[in-house]
Order: structure tokens, then sequence, then C-alpha cells
């Protein structure tokens, strides 16, 4: 099974906080960038199992990279609103909610013809790194 995927896609973008579009414009672009991301994740190559994701034995954590192609960059806040509906097409996709403990998003952006890269990574489960870690009381010591 494959644990690492990357797709482009061919969807355009745009900073979706600052725009004075009528309510139907905005939803009908929303509409159109998750049915494209769903597409695009559902063609890629993942196995599927009931609809959802078939996680390997022992990776149970998805790294999700959303990379925005477009003619210029934008700040943090409005990169993450203007790939809203692409996270959402992913996450139908996958089968599972886009606020899910089991999925890390990761935005970036470069210069570059309207596109969005999609990177999915299984990762393998860890454990917490301090689970053996004891606190000693330091006595007499600052």
């Amino acid at each position: 099974m494959t644990h690492n995927i990357t797709i482009t896609a061919p969807i355009k973008t745009i900073s979706e906080a600052n725009r004075k579009d009528y309510w139907r414009a905005r939803a009908k672009r929303a509409k159109k960038q998750r049915i494209d991301a769903y597409w695009a994740v559902r063609s890629s190559g993942f196995e599927f199992k009931d609809g959802k994701l078939a996680f390997s034995a022992g990776h149970e954590k998805l790294i999700i990279t959303l990379t925005r192609y477009g003619k210029r960059t934008m700040d943090d806040d409005n990169l993450a609103c203007a790939l809203k509906a692409v996270r959402d097409g992913v996450a139908d996709a996958i089968g599972l909610d886009d606020g899910d403990q089991r999925i890390e998003w990761r935005y970036q952006q470069r210069i570059g013809d309207y596109a969005v890269k999609i990177d999915i990574w299984q990762a393998a489960k860890t454990s917490n790194p301090y689970k053996h870690f004891r606190y000693r009381r330091m006595e007499g010591k600052l």
C-alpha cells in the first residue's frame, strides 16, 4: 500500500475573506473547489474501505499539506480561508471530518499558475515522547 501521495489539481483559489461577491457566486466557487479536490484525492491511488481511507498497520495519523499556487502570495489567515473548500473536499474524500485529531493540516504557497498541490502522508503512530521522562526534584538548587 502507498503511504505517500502527491496530487496537483488545477484548482484556482482566491482570497475569500476580502471578496465582496454575491453569496451565490461564492457558494458556486466553493462547491466547484470542493468537488475538484474530492475527485483528485479519490482518483489518487489510496486504498479505501467502506468509503473511508484504509490506514496501513501502524499508520494511524495523516499529515496533509495543501500548497496553493497563484499569481501572488497571501498572508496566513487569507491562505487558510482560500483553501477551506479544498480542505473540506479532501476530508470528504478520505471519509473523515476535517477537525479529526488523526489529521494534521499544513498550508504552503508558491508563485506560479493557479493550482493546488495536495500531499498526503500516512505517518506512523508515535507515543508520547515524555512518557518515560521523570521529573526530579532538585533539593537545595534552583
